[in-house]
């Protein structure tokens, strides 16, 4: 049965659930004997729909805010849509031929315009957009987003620009000449992406470069959830790394063609978009493949993600009835009387609340992700 309810009727081996709903739903099942009985873990069952976009030149971006998704094409193919399902096209034209990617954060839409030198496009509804201009930029904005309460544009020779409310713009650099592909936001730090590197900060200020140890990875794009950095690309082959901390980075997924492109977290989970197939996972380390036709960028709203392509796009179905997942426990310490102790977990799905326990007994106000207990003593030993 799904994690609310049993399902009627499913009491063999195996079971074929719908797939025309509304929502991802999780199935698990109970097998059982005379001496007892045992329970699956979950699995996740998605509909993904096709829709059309009515972009019939090369994709450049896609994002979800203020309740719509917009979509950025080349040759001024620019769309917007409530439902991802009927578009509507932009009253402004937006990026130049070149078209360029999209953000959303603080109530700011913001895309990029590759064709004219310092010019961003911005707008609070997605279809009537003003053009500006970063002053002191040398060269054009080819990347745009949305991370740790700053709104990103970037650049190559290492410079990037920074805004709160998308017309004031500060500009900065990571402090290599290097081009810049995407940002992301997690663990108290920025961590900036280029094709062999990556970046990580503090305060935008002060930079540390780390180079990519695998020299086929080639970063595209980068994302953070579930307590992780998630970064994707490839040269020769695709590939999907992981990192905590951006400097130290692990290989999750190979694929046998250099068509990673783009990556989103939705709350819950990750999804990839690739050549001919998406990736998804709830956790970042272990990735389903789902055989779809090509896509090039990837976001998510609303519990959803939407898969864009040349002439078409794949909308999931919402994740509003997964449950949530674990993907960091807390870990066991021994500490000195009169030191602090911290504990910390990590989960995915959507809105989470949290209660821990002292030996099976709520501890009053450790309602967040993080416990510490200062000044301990020996009656704070037990399991929490």
């Amino acid at each position: 049965g799904d994690t609310s309810r049993p399902v009627a009727g499913a009491t063999g081996g195996s079971y074929t659930p719908p797939t025309d709903g509304a929502y991802a739903v999780q199935y698990w099942v109970r097998v059982s004997n005379t001496l007892g009985t045992a329970d699956s873990r979950a699995v996740i069952v998605t509909p993904w729909f096709a829709r059309s976009t009515l972009v019939k030149q090369l994709i450049a971006g896609v994002v979800h805010g203020a309740g719509r998704w917009v979509v950025q094409g080349f040759s001024d193919n620019d769309y917007f849509s409530d439902d991802g399902a009927t578009w509507s096209r932009t009253t402004t034209a937006v990026g130049g031929q070149s078209g360029g990617p999209v953000a959303w954060g603080n109530g700011i839409f913001v895309a990029a315009d590759s064709d004219t030198v310092g010019a961003l496009w911005v707008s609070s509804d997605g279809s009537t957009w003003r053009k500006i201009f970063v002053p002191g930029s040398s060269a054009g904005f080819t990347q745009v987003a949305y991370a740790g309460g700053y709104l990103f544009a970037l650049g190559a020779e290492g410079k990037f620009a920074t805004s709160v409310d998308g017309t004031n713009w500060t500009l900065r650099s990571v402090g290599s000449s290097v081009y810049l592909h995407d940002v992301a936001y997690g663990n108290d730090r920025y961590v900036m992406a280029a094709a062999l590197t990556t970046h990580t900060s503090t305060d935008l200020s002060a930079w540390e470069s780390f180079a990519v140890a695998d020299g086929d990875i080639r970063i595209s794009a980068l994302s953070f959830g579930a307590g992780k950095f998630v970064a994707v690309g490839g040269a020769n082959q695709g590939r999907i790394m992981t990192s905590t901390d951006g400097a130290s980075w692990t290989v999750r997924y190979t694929s046998n063609s250099n068509g990673v492109h783009d990556v989103a977290f939705n709350g819950s989970r990750f999804a990839v978009s690739a050549s001919d197939y998406l990736l998804v996972s709830r956790d970042g380390l272990d990735w389903r493949r789902l055989s779809l036709p090509e896509t090039s960028v990837i976001a998510s709203g609303a519990g959803r993600f939407l898969a864009v392509g040349n002439f078409a796009a794949w909308q999931s179905a919402a994740d509003e009835l997964l449950g949530p997942v674990i993907t960091a426990q807390p870990t066991q310490q021994s500490v000195v009387a009169g030191e602090d102790a911290t504990f910390r977990v990590t989960a995915v799905g959507g809105t989470l609340t949290y209660r821990w326990q002292k030996d099976g007994v709520d501890l009053s106000g450790a309602t967040g992700a993080t416990l510490t207990l200062t000044n301990v003593t020996a009656a704070d030993a037990g399991l929490y």
